[in-house]
Formats: C-alpha cells, sequence, structure tokens
C-alpha cells in the first residue's frame, strides 16, 4: 500500500476514509485494551478497506460498505436491546453517516469511473 489519502477522490469518500481510519484507530485502542467485540473488529475491517480504497482498490470499497453496514446494524441491535442513551444515539449517527458517505452519489461515481 503506498498512501493512506487519495486527494482525487471525492470529498464524500475522502470523508468516509478519515472517519473510518478514525473509528478504526479508536477500535485498535479498545482491542489493545481487552475489549475484543464484534462491532471493534467491524471497525477494523472497514478502515482497511478505506485504505484499500485510497490506493485505488474496488474491493476496498465493497469492504468498507458492508462492513458499516453490519456496524449500523449491530448498533441498532445494542441500542435497542441496552436502551442506550445519548452515546448509543451518538454511535449510531456516525454510524449512519459512514454508510451514507460511502452510498452517495458522488462516491459510486468515482468508484465506477476510477477504481479498479
Amino acid at each position: 500500500m503506498r498512501r493512506w489519502m487519495d486527494p482525487r477522490q471525492p470529498q464524500t469518500l475522502q470523508t468516509a476514509t478519515i472517519l473510518a481510519y478514525l473509528n478504526g484507530a479508536m477500535s485498535l485502542i479498545g482491542i489493545v485494551l481487552g475489549g475484543r467485540n464484534l462491532i471493534s473488529i467491524a471497525f477494523v475491517v472497514t478502515a482497511i478497506g478505506a485504505l484499500m480504497m485510497a490506493n485505488e482498490l474496488r474491493i476496498g470499497y465493497y469492504i468498507a460498505v458492508v462492513s458499516s453496514a453490519i456496524l449500523l446494524l449491530l448498533g441498532l441491535a445494542s441500542y435497542w436491546v441496552y436502551q442506550g442513551g445519548i452515546y448509543g444515539l451518538i454511535s449510531l449517527v456516525i454510524y449512519g453517516a459512514l454508510l451514507a458517505l460511502l452510498l452517495h452519489r458522488h462516491s459510486r461515481e468515482f468508484l465506477r469511473i476510477w477504481l479498479r
């Protein structure tokens, strides 16, 4: 892998890449401190997908979309089961924003034209 960010990507993909990296970094810290759960693993997989997207690999986009959708579903289930408060709601908004950025029309057009 040669780069962490691709400045030629549309703003939606650049923002999704940064958000995926931040979530992945926080998740890695949580894993190192002993918190191993499915959401942490999904965050790391999302960050790996973002790295692949930055290096113009189409499969990275699909990995990021699938893992972001899993994050959103797990977050919704967790919020519903544990009756999450404001922190759970903020997490849901972040998961939804990441998925929305990845599925945005500009992101999909860039994928169709430029990623191999």
